[in-house]
């Protein structure tokens, strides 16, 4: 069963609510939480930012986080049983390379929460590790403005356009992973084989890492 609902993750009382309602309709406690929020921006030099950009990127991919965890670990200390935290980071947040400041600064910081929260949660036996996905085929990277980014030369460009460059950007020769290898890994850090991993960082990147 599932029970969902729609709220901006930078409103606490939003997410609080619609979390109360899912533990209580659903048996009154919480086992598993993945924190999964992001928003991209341009590939833009650092000080060309604008600065109301830059506050809503980390306002939505870090503090959002931040809301979702304060929210849920109050109902997972509650019910005495542990549990698995996992947090989507991001390879953009293991590698170096110019543009994409503001994001990379938020998804670094969610590395930071995955440490900081896997030191205060261990005495209550609950895990915090996050993944690093590289490009994740989603809206967020399928849009004709990331588009335009990959491929400035062309008037209308289009996915089949962006591939090779996306792929140069791994070490095996794909483009992009599916949303299911994400799933499978955040899957993975939930159950009973990680029961005693806690604190770690997880590319699911095809390699990004290492270019």
């Amino acid at each position: 069963r599932i029970l969902a609902r729609r709220a901006d993750v930078r409103d606490l009382g939003a997410v609080r609510a619609a979390l109360d309602e899912g533990v209580a309709e659903l048996g009154g406690r919480l086992d598993i939480v993945c924190a999964n929020a992001g928003i991209i921006s341009q590939p833009v030099a650092t000080w060309e930012i604008d600065l109301d950009q830059w506050r809503e990127l980390i306002d939505v991919t870090l503090t959002g986080v931040f809301v979702t965890i304060k929210a849920a670990v109050p109902h997972m200390i509650a019910a005495g049983n542990g549990g698995s935290i996992t947090l989507t980071s991001s390879g953009a947040a293991l590698i170096s390379g110019g543009g994409f400041a503001d994001y990379k600064a938020a998804k670094s910081g969610v590395l930071s929460l995955t440490r900081t929260l896997a030191c205060e949660l261990a005495e209550h036996f609950i895990r915090v590790n996050a993944i690093c996905p590289t490009a994740v085929d989603t809206p967020m990277i399928q849009n004709e403005t990331l588009y335009r980014s990959f491929r400035p030369d062309l008037p209308n460009p289009g996915r089949e356009d962006v591939k090779a460059g996306f792929q140069t950007m791994n070490l095996l020769p794909i483009p992009w992973v599916d949303v299911a290898d994400v799933s499978n890994a955040i899957v993975w850090l939930a159950s009973d084989a990680a029961r005693y991993i806690t604190g770690v960082t997880l590319p699911v990147d095809a390699g990004n890492q290492h270019k």
